[in-house]
């Protein structure tokens, strides 16, 4: 099983810390920055990183409701 890992071995609390911040600069639509000079080159990457993911979940979501309703 060498595919196989504990998501705890990468859910880390700075993976948690970057999660929240996403989540809030998304609910209360918080900037990251003030201009995009000033962003953090390192929370861009996360932040896109996260948004990806959770597109492709609300995707495969999205696809699995229709599969299961038929249409």
């Amino acid at each position: 099983m060498p595919f196989c890992s504990s998501p705890y071995s990468f859910f880390t609390n700075d993976i948690n810390i970057y999660l929240e911040e996403y989540m809030y600069s998304k609910e209360f639509n918080i900037p990251l920055a003030r201009c995009m000079d000033e962003a953090s080159y390192e929370k861009l990457v996360i932040f896109s990183a996260i948004n990806e993911e959770l597109t492709a979940c609300k995707n495969r979501k999205r696809k699995m409701d229709q599969d299961a309703t038929g249409t």
